[in-house]
């Protein structure tokens, strides 16, 4: 193979440092999207501020701590306690803005239902599926099958 285990590593690192602006940047979207930009500004900030730290966090062993094989992969993430808190601040952000879209529902015109409803269904189920990846980090082997079923 042309990768040798440290640019997996750094790739693998980089990759989960990007990776964690995903739910500031969704928490963002859905907050642009609902019109609450003004009353939310201090916790889009949160968001930003809280993933920022972690991107910053994940360049390091604190996420990833190392690369094993699993499945047919030759290099797989493994994380150790800064990954729970990697795995803990994606799902808040995210759940905290599917949370604030359910809420909006109700309220909202029959045209911004419409597309909240597609909305939450496609998005629920990319990161429904996204997140099947994060069990076989801490070596859950029950979900493999998932994975091959978002592929």
């Amino acid at each position: 193979s042309w990768i040798n285990k440290n640019v997996a590593l750094s790739s693998s690192r980089i990759s989960h440092s990007f990776g964690i602006l995903i739910p500031a940047l969704f928490f963002h979207f859905m907050i642009t999207f609902l019109e609450y930009n003004k009353s939310r500004r201090f916790q889009i900030q949160l968001a930003y501020f809280s993933c920022g730290v972690m991107a910053l966090l994940s360049l390091t062993s604190l996420v990833v701590t190392d690369l094993v094989p699993k499945l047919n992969m030759p290099f797989y993430p493994v994380g150790k306690m800064g990954y729970i808190i990697y795995i803990f601040l994606y799902c808040f952000w995210v759940i905290y803005a599917h949370i604030l879209a359910i809420k909006a529902y109700g309220g909202s015109s029959n045209f911004k239902q419409n597309q909240l409803k597609y909305f939450l269904i496609g998005t629920i189920f990319g990161f429904l599926g996204g997140a099947t990846c994060f069990p076989l980090i801490f070596g859950h082997k029950k979900v493999e099958y998932a994975l091959y079923s978002t592929n």
